[in-house]
């Protein structure tokens, strides 16, 4: 089953689904209008303010659910992604090995202040800051 206009590029299968290299969506993402462009600009910084000033206020809230959101988004939108400690092992969970003679000085002078800066703290769990 495919659309009657020729002209549109979704294709699909007896079973209603996209077939491949089709799209559902042909005509590419809305382009927005010159005036609405304009709008975002010109006030793009007064709304920010009062976006951040909406989240301060909604975490403040009685309502758990509300200051949750609001903290949480804060929180994606102004610290890098929460740093994850993991554990590398082989693929019969064996401890990785590594050569660092491979490595040239400056490979491991950055290596070393990779893993310094990821080091976690064994007391709290915190990452050290560096």
């Amino acid at each position: 089953m495919s659309d009657s206009n020729p002209q549109n590029k979704t294709q699909r299968d007896e079973l209603g689904r996209l077939k491949k290299g089709s799209t559902a969506n042909p005509g590419g993402r809305p382009k927005l209008d010159a005036e609405t462009r304009a709008y975002i600009v010109e006030e793009s910084g007064r709304l920010t303010v009062k976006a951040i000033k909406t989240l301060e206020r909604n975490m403040d809230s009685d309502d758990g659910g509300v200051s949750n959101t609001a903290a949480k988004t804060w929180l994606q939108k102004t610290l890098p992604d929460a740093a994850i400690a993991i554990e590398l092992t082989g693929k019969d969970g064996s401890k990785l090995e590594f050569d660092y003679t491979k490595l040239s000085t400056d490979e491991l002078r950055d290596l070393k202040a990779l893993l310094e800066r990821a080091r976690v703290s064994r007391d709290d769990g915190a990452a050290a800051a560096h």
